[in-house]
C-alpha cells in the first residue's frame, strides 16, 4: 500500500489531476497515498502517531494525533491545488507544499500542540 517512491524519479510537479487518474490506472501508484504515506515519518519522529484511513469509500486522509492528546485526532489530506499537490486540513486550509515534508510535519506538530486547527 505504501510503497516508497524512488527519491531519483520524484513525482513532477504541475501535473493534472487527469494525468494522476491515468497514472493511477496504469501503474497504481496514486501520489496522493505516496505523499500521505512519507508524512507519517516525520510525524513519528515528532511522536506524532499517523495512520492512514479511509473514512469513506475513495477517500484518503492521514489521522495525525498530538503525543499528550492521541484520542484527540484531526485528519490530513493531499490535494492537487494551484498546480501542485498540497497537503491541507480536512476543512481545506493550506498546510504547506507535499515535497516540505519536514516542513509540514513541523505545521501539523505546532497546529496540535496550540490546539488551533483551522475549521
Amino acid at each position: 500500500m505504501c510503497s516508497t517512491r524512488p527519491k531519483a524519479v520524484p513525482l513532477m510537479p504541475g501535473r493534472s489531476p487527469q494525468d494522476r487518474e491515468r497514472r493511477v490506472s496504469l501503474h497504481g501508484v496514486d501520489p496522493c497515498e505516496e505523499y500521505l504515506c512519507e508524512l507519517r515519518s516525520p510525524l513519528r519522529t515528532l511522536g506524532c502517531p499517523a495512520e492512514l484511513v479511509r473514512p469513506e469509500p475513495g477517500a484518503l486522509v492521514l489521522r495525525v494525533s498530538y503525543p499528550d492528546r492521541p484520542l484527540d485526532s484531526e485528519d490530513v489530506v493531499c490535494a492537487w491545488t494551484e498546480g501542485e499537490w498540497w497537503f491541507t486540513w480536512i476543512g481545506g486550509h493550506i498546510i504547506g507544499p507535499a515535497e516540505d515534508l519536514g516542513g509540514v510535519a513541523i505545521a501539523i506538530y505546532r497546529t496540535l500542540r496550540d490546539g488551533q486547527v483551522p475549521s
